[in-house]
């Protein structure tokens, strides 16, 4: 079993939390907080990550929990949540998050609207984070922050309802230029 070690990222989100947030803008209860307190999630692939800290005395931060939380939801056809406390859209309607610590419990109330909506895939919001992530981004890769013809046609593609464009797009690839026998 490998142990888990709080990211960079993680670390400093729940640093700016305990300095940005006033403790009355949590859901707190028995020594916990729960942020955010509530969330509303708006379209099927919104998410929203929650986090339990510990309180101290005086009701300020002074830790996260995440490592012996369990997070559950009460209705799980309206959303689930995982492990570590991202919850994601089933279907329209409101469910109660609860974070249980020992023997300690907290709620939250999650909001679930647009479920049923279709989102239309982006170059900008869909690929060009993945091609970030694999280091993809560079001045000379298709994913430059200056752009090529490539992230258009990448858009354009994802975005064209016709269910031929698959067929319509190999046809003119293989009439291209670069396709042809010399």
């Amino acid at each position: 079993m490998t142990s888990r070690r709080p990211s960079g990222t993680l670390l400093a989100l729940t640093l700016l939390l305990a300095v940005a947030i006033p403790p009355g803008a949590a859901q707190a209860r028995d020594g916990l907080a729960l942020l955010p307190p509530s969330a509303t999630l708006d379209g099927s692939r919104a998410s929203q990550r929650f986090l339990v800290e510990r309180l101290g005395d005086d009701g300020s931060f002074a830790g996260d929990l995440a490592g012996g939380v369990a997070f559950s939801v009460s209705i799980p056809n309206i959303a689930r949540v995982s492990a570590d406390g991202i919850v994601t859209p089933v279907s329209d309607g409101v469910t109660t998050l609860r974070a249980t610590v020992g023997e300690q419990s907290i709620e939250a109330i999650v909001t679930v609207v647009g479920s049923s909506r279709a989102e239309p895939w982006s170059f900008r919001n869909h690929v060009l984070p993945v091609l970030t992530k694999t280091g993809c981004n560079q001045g000379s890769c298709h994913g430059a922050a200056a752009g090529k013809t490539f992230p258009e046609e990448v858009d354009a593609f994802l975005t064209d309802p016709d269910p031929d464009k698959r067929s319509k797009l190999v046809d003119r690839l293989l009439g291209s230029e670069a396709f042809v026998d010399s």
